[in-house]
Formats: structure tokens, sequence, C-alpha cells
């Protein structure tokens, strides 16, 4: 049986996942880290206290088969945009390099649909380059989730956020075909789909579950690393999983979608994305 390492346990999509991943028969142990202890008691469960500065000290006990990482922030905690960075690029990219060399094979990671490390929007450039630098890390699995909006009830108030929920709740039916991407999506359902990815890795790249989960993919980090190798700024442009493609350096390139993706996508960054380490 496996050991995973979870990053982000105590946030929306990460407190599913780790619920998820101590039900599952494959699992002899798993490895929280987090700030503070967790409100969840159980065998297979060992929690770590500890953030990216305690990283090094933590190292020797951060041994695992899959590292699971789940970890952001919102610009209403965290507005100095320095110490945004940190909490979703440095802090993952820093967990994923220590578990890379302590052996451990698969990485799962969670962004955000529109993730482009070329992007002008602060938030998306951010997923873009902890995408780009996790998939550099060259693990022998590597899988990428790109959610949209993450619907459900949280325990602290954010009446914008329940504002733009709601109106996504309108949307949804409206997101066919290639904006089926855009759907949202309750942090449950996402920790299943990480979840099912993980049963299911016997092949490098193969897709998650289907058209409604376009938006959510593995990917091929063989491909991906011989193109970055070959040209690292355009690594990650084109997305051939979700029929979307991405703009280059000039606008007259644009998919005729990426109006509306962009549109989306600044809803989303405005929403300050759900993503609670």
């Amino acid at each position: 049986m496996k050991t995973a390492l979870v990053f982000g346990a105590t946030g929306f999509i990460g407190s599913h996942l780790l619920r998820d991943l101590l039900d599952s028969p494959d699992y002899s142990r798993v490895v929280a880290v987090a700030r503070k202890p967790l409100a969840v008691s159980h065998p297979k469960l060992t929690v770590l206290i500890g953030d990216l500065a305690s990283l090094p000290a933590l190292k020797p006990r951060l041994v695992a088969d899959e590292i699971f990482v789940a970890l952001g922030t919102t610009r209403k905690h965290t507005p100095d945009e320095a110490a945004y960075y940190k909490i979703d690029h440095d802090y993952p990219v820093s967990a994923a390099e220590i578990a890379k060399a302590n052996g451990t094979r698969s990485v799962f990671l969670v962004t955000a649909v529109g993730a482009n490390a070329r992007s002008g929007a602060f938030y998306l450039r951010t997923k873009g380059e902890v995408e780009r630098d996790i998939l550099a890390l060259d693990f022998e699995h590597t899988h990428i989730f790109r959610p949209s909006m993450i619907l459900g009830a949280r325990d602290e108030d954010r009446p914008r956020e329940r504002l733009i929920i709601a109106l996504w709740g309108v949307l949804n039916p409206l997101l066919v075909g290639p904006a089926d991407r855009y759907r949202g999506l309750t942090g449950n359902d996402i920790a299943h789909a990480i979840a099912k990815a993980a049963r299911h890795q016997t092949r490098r790249c193969a897709p998650i579950i289907g058209k409604r989960w376009r938006h959510c993919f593995e990917r091929d980090a063989e491909r991906r690393m011989g193109r970055a190798k070959r040209n690292p700024s355009r690594a990650l442009l084109r997305d051939e999983h979700d029929g979307f493609r991405k703009c280059s350096t000039h606008p007259k390139s644009c998919h005729r979608n990426s109006r509306f993706r962009t549109f989306l996508c600044d809803v989303l960054a405005w929403a300050g994305r759900p993503t609670i380490p």
C-alpha cells in the first residue's frame, strides 16, 4: 500500500481530499502538513505542524509515494502580492521539490482554470508559474487540476463570494461545449476526481473522467518537458485537453473564445478563488 503526503488539508478541496485518502484502501498512511492541528482523527493519519519556513526541517519526514498539493490563499487574507506569491507558488514548489528528492513518484496539483505563466493577471500568472515549475521537476506522473468556481458552503462569511456562487448556479447550464470547463464544481466533487486519478495511473497521460471534467486533467510531463526544453517561455501556451488555444504574443492570434475566457477568469480572480490553506 501507498503513503500519501497532503498539503492544504484544511482547505475547502483539501479537507474533502484528506477524507477520501483516509477512506481509501490504497493507502496505509496519510501525512498532512498543516499550520495547526487538524480536527480529524484517524489511525492512518500523521499530522506535521509546519509551513514554508519549516519545510527544510521537516524534509526527513516528508517521504511518500504521492504528493497532493491544494494550497492557496485569497487576496482578502493576503493582500500583499509578495506574501501571496509565497503561499501560492513558493510553498507548493518547495514541497514538491522536497518530495521528489525523497523519492515521490506522482504529484497532484490544484491550480485554476485559465492558469498561464504569461498572463497579465497576477492570479492567473502565479497559477501558471507554479504549474510550469512543478512540471519542470519531471515527476513520473504529473497531474494538474484546473477547477473554475468552487461551489459549496464555507465556514467563514464571504458575501461577495456567495453572490458569485449564486450567479454561477445560473450560468452553469449555459456553459456547454468548449465553455464547460468553466462550470462550477463542488469541493467534494473535485476531491473525488483527484482521488480517482490517483487510483488510475496506468498511463503517463490520460483523461481523468470525461467531457464535463475537461478542466481537470493529467498533463504528460514527458511531452511538456520536451517542449519546455525547446522553448521554456512558450511551453504552456497550448492546452490540448480543454480545446482552447491560448493567446500568443500577438492579440490577433487569440482564439475566438478568448474574450469569454478572459471575462470568466477575471470574475474568478475578483471573487478571490476560495482555496484557503
